[in-house]
């Protein structure tokens, strides 16, 4: 899949044209700046280089897996026994290996921009491996949304990631250029590491979230990804109660947050799967695998008992990052929860064939905040009490705005929170009910197979 994919890249005329533009562009621009301080030119040396391989050249996986769907190849890619997780696997690395080969032919300008005007190469070539990696990640983000359909939304999605990832290559160059203010020492080795590893997690990730999209439903791709989430939620926190830099935790806790945030509303917003072949893997190990597997399995049902501890993981990086009783957060942070959940028992009770479910997720929470802003506006207007405690004490109210001095301030949107959970919860009972009768027939299929090879075993 990697050789096929690097093949047709590396001969495409996009990846052609590219490398001779840029290479055009770097070597007007050395030869043009060679006599001048190293310090001044580098931002004119590192833009064509920002916008070929952290820009342009990631997008060509931007319908990587809609056109092997269109050409009707995934399913020829998929007789050859290769996994959902190793077709978006391979286009991606395809990907990957043409920045990181036009970031190869960087080395002689810089090369000669040392000898010409006395550089630090040890902070150019750091500069560039985080833009190779910059690189790669919006190349995962174009793989991992490549399945949607609509060309608007996808195109949407990776713009937006395109210009996030873009900003900080430019803020990064801009460090150079101007100030060289990029951190030293140990923060720097600290902060390295720490994008390093999140950027390792969200390639994976959006890698494995587009796999879930075109394999079979009897491949349970959530699972893991709810470990891993887990797993790096709890490295964070770790990291915020042994580091004691104030830069580094607040970067660290808004992350946590991010990850708490988004995580819990994939795993919200999946579809149910009762298969017993999924949940076979934790019925083996009695009730504590069915104990765990009411967070891990596969369906909005547990994804709701997952986003929930998602999110008491999320306060704890903020209450461990700012060591303070910040009640203001925590009481804004219920409301999100509430909001959540109210959305979702909007989407389950009432909207249950409208598809995608986080797509209807964010209508009716976009829906209902406008209501909640109209209501507040006409109720400071028109003076009409009625409408404010409409718009302040129900999931419509917007996010909390006066100054909080004690928990007890917290109440109104933690009862909401509590009140619109027990209703979700209450719409999930089905769901769980039919999570037992499947772990009951792979209890029952687990036995039969144990009696068979006894009595293999026997003859």
């Amino acid at each position: 899949m990697v050789v096929k994919e690097l093949r047709q890249g590396l001969r495409s005329p996009l990846f052609i044209w590219l490398f001779i533009i840029m290479h055009a562009a770097l070597t007007v621009i050395v030869l043009l700046t060679a006599t001048e301080g190293s310090r001044y030119t580098a931002g004119f040396f590192w833009f064509p280089v920002i916008i070929t391989l952290v820009f342009l050249l990631p997008l060509r996986g931007m319908g990587a897996l809609l056109d092997e769907k269109r050409l009707n190849t995934l399913d020829t890619l998929v007789l050859t026994k290769l996994s959902a997780s190793r077709i978006t696997f391979g286009k991606w690395v395809a990907i990957a290996a043409q920045i990181l080969l036009l970031g190869l032919t960087v080395f002689p300008y810089m090369i000669m921009r040392y000898f010409a005007g006395a550089i630090n190469v040890a902070l150019e070539l750091r500069v560039l491996c985080h833009f190779l990696l910059m690189g790669c990640l919006l190349a995962a983000v174009t793989v991992g949304f490549s399945w949607i359909k609509i060309w608007l939304v996808r195109g949407v999605l990776v713009l937006g990631a395109g210009f996030l990832i873009g900003g900080m290559a430019v803020g990064m160059m801009e460090m150079i250029a101007y100030d060289s203010r990029m951190p030293g020492g140990k923060e720097e080795l600290a902060m390295t590491a720490l994008a390093w590893f999140l950027a390792a997690y969200v390639i994976y990730y959006l890698l494995d979230f587009a796999a879930a999209q075109i394999a079979p439903k009897a491949e349970n791709r959530s699972s893991m990804r709810r470990v891993v989430s887990l797993v790096v939620l709890g490295i964070l926190l770790v990291l915020l109660m042994s580091i004691d830099n104030l830069g580094v935790t607040r970067m660290i806790e808004s992350i946590g947050l991010v990850i708490a945030i988004v995580a819990g509303i994939d795993a919200a917003t999946e579809p149910t799967q009762h298969l017993s072949i999924i949940t076979l893997p934790f019925v083996k190990r009695g009730w504590l695998g069915k104990c765990v597997g009411r967070l891990l399995y596969p369906g909005w049902h547990t994804g709701v008992n997952f986003m929930l501890v998602l999110g008491v993981m999320g306060w704890g990086c903020h209450f461990y990052g700012e060591r303070t009783g910040d009640f203001r957060f925590t009481a804004n942070y219920l409301v999100w929860m509430g909001k959540v959940c109210f959305g979702l028992w909007i989407v389950y009770a009432f909207l249950p064939r409208l598809k995608p479910t986080l797509v209807a997720l964010l209508i009716v929470l976009i829906a209902t905040q406008t209501l909640g802003y109209m209501f507040a506006s006409a109720a400071d207007q028109w003076e009409f009490p009625a409408l404010g405690v409409l718009a302040h004490f129900s999931p419509l109210a917007p996010m909390y705005e006066s100054d909080l001095d004690h928990l007890d301030d917290a109440s109104n949107p933690a009862i909401q929170a509590l009140i619109f959970l027990a209703l979700l919860a209450w719409r999930a009972r089905r769901e769980f009910a039919f999570t037992r009768q499947i772990e009951a027939q792979a209890q029952a299929d687990l036995a039969e197979e144990k009696q068979s090879q006894l009595e293999a075993a026997g003859a």
